[in-house]
């Protein structure tokens, strides 16, 4: 099988060669039956189906019988990237913070993702962790307000989980310094 790899989301042309193809009824990947396929004695080129990722058999079934290459084709999830965070270095007690990332799809066809979750997850000397959650737009940008409540040097770093088809990606750890308010009296 030519190519022996492709996105879950199927839709790849792939060449099954082999001899006998002629009066094939069906050409399956795990079960699953290809489409638009063009059947000659030695070759079968067809679109495959969507599928989980990993290996699957494949098999044409002619007058003949059924032939299986087991594991001849292996699925795989696209790549994904979040790009390193935009946020100031300072900030104050009390003030809040705009943090974004853009997150992309880097497999082809590469391009922006709308509508994913996600989460900015800040760690402060005090409190901890606290997540904060935004969509991404049209273009691919997420933007949360976090408000910074302790003083001290925080890290927030983003993560999108990623989907049946999509790979998970973390962004870049950048640090914020926050300083108490001075007051005079």
């Amino acid at each position: 099988v030519v190519p022996s790899s492709g996105l879950t989301t199927g839709g790849e042309s792939v060449t099954v060669n082999g001899t006998n193809f002629t009066g094939a009824t069906s050409v399956t990947f795990d079960g699953l039956p290809c489409s638009n396929a063009s059947i000659t004695a030695t070759q079968i080129v067809c679109d495959t189906p969507p599928h989980a990722a990993g290996a699957v058999d494949v098999a044409v079934a002619t007058p003949g019988g059924t032939a299986t290459a087991t594991n001849a084709f292996t699925y795989f999830k696209a790549n994904t990237a979040l790009s390193d965070l935009t946020v100031i270095s300072t900030s104050l007690v009390g003030n809040s913070i705009s943090v974004s990332t853009t997150l992309t799809r880097t497999t082809a066809p590469a391009g922006n993702i709308s509508g994913a979750t996600v989460v900015f997850t800040l760690t402060d000397p005090f409190s901890g962790i606290t997540n904060h959650v935004g969509t991404t737009t049209g273009a691919g940008v997420a933007t949360v307000l976090i408000p910074m409540t302790q003083r001290g040097v925080h890290t927030i770093v983003a993560n999108y989980a990623g989907t049946a088809d999509l790979n998970s990606s973390t962004s870049n750890t950048p640090s914020v310094t926050v300083y108490q308010r001075t007051t005079l009296s």
